[in-house]
């Protein structure tokens, strides 16, 4: 992800919980490994889409006078959304 909207970390630190979670459940032998981690996985990358969409968007608006308005990605509210 880009560094042009300010989730990546938020992003991160919500990744590093999930994958803990998906762990737990191997652990206590509710899940297998690869089940866990497809589900942990599938998670990340429906949460995470729209703000690296958005914020690939940012960077290229950052560059160019003209797309900085209202709708740019770089001025809009974050994406990043926890089930």
């Amino acid at each position: 992800m880009t560094m042009y909207r300010g989730e990546a970390a938020n992003h991160g630190i919500l990744d590093a919980f999930c994958l803990t979670e998906a762990i737990d459940q191997v652990f206590n032998h509710s899940m297998t490994t690869s089940v866990a981690l497809g589900k942990y996985e599938e998670e990340m990358r429906e949460r995470t889409r729209r703000a690296v969409q958005l914020s690939r968007q940012a960077c290229r608006d950052a560059h160019s006078w003209a797309r900085l308005d209202g709708n740019s990605a770089i001025l809009t509210k974050r994406a990043i959304v926890a089930s």
